[in-house]
């Protein structure tokens, strides 16, 4: 239900995970590996979609971690846990991410953050 709300009114794609362009000076390697969680994801394989974007979250990432909490958030081939989506959005928006400042500012705005952590 969440995801029906969820950043739709700005950013309207048909699902709400932002699609991981890598900026030029990306390594190869890195590039591909977001290209391959994006279609994976589209695919509906969320065990390797999940896999590859939080190796690529925990290299830094801004777009996998943004993504990566979108999964965590909609409970996409991992259980669903809000709080560890907005921290991941955090560190995301710290980088100066777009999408990923709108989904803290969101989560905030509806006490997800706050809600998480007193179920944690």
């Amino acid at each position: 239900m969440l995801r029906r709300f969820w950043m739709q009114a700005v950013y309207p794609p048909k699902d709400n995970r932002a699609r991981a362009r890598p900026a030029q000076d990306d390594p190869p390697q890195r590039a591909r590996l977001a290209r391959t969680a994006d279609a994976a994801y589209e695919r509906g394989d969320y065990a390797t979609a999940l896999r590859l974007t939080r190796q690529l979250a925990e290299g830094g990432y801004a777009v996998a971690q943004n993504n990566l909490g979108l999964m965590y958030l909609e409970g996409k081939g991992i259980p669903q846990h809000e709080y560890v989506a907005m921290r991941l959005f955090r560190r995301a928006a710290e980088q100066d991410y777009a999408p990923a400042q709108c989904n803290l500012g969101v989560g905030t705005i509806r006490g997800v953050a706050h809600r998480s952590a007193n179920e944690s």
